[in-house]
């Protein structure tokens, strides 16, 4: 019993895994930290200079206080912050 429950947990793990090794990755090229809204709710701070891997596979992000609008990303995209602004690459 305990091996049947441990292959479905390997299982589910790698399933899990693969369905986001294509998100979308945000990297901070600023000398200051960043809060990003993900789909407008879920604060995700982002260093200076580091990235967030893996954020979302489809989602829109904002910089928090930014009247810019949220950029809609999809899978295997860029997120970029530079000068305090977001951008696609």
């Amino acid at each position: 019993m305990k091996t049947g429950v441990s292959v479905l947990a390997v299982a589910a793990t790698v399933f899990a895994w693969a369905t986001v090794s294509n998100a979308a990755d945000v990297i901070n090229e600023d000398e200051v930290a960043h809060v990003v809204l993900v789909n407008g709710e879920q604060e995700v701070t982002v260093e200076a200079g580091s990235n967030v891997l893996e954020i979302c596979a489809q989602c829109s992000i904002q910089l928090q206080d930014s009247a810019d609008a949220a950029l809609n990303v999809a899978e295997d995209t860029t997120v970029i912050i530079s000068d305090g602004k977001l951008s696609v690459e």
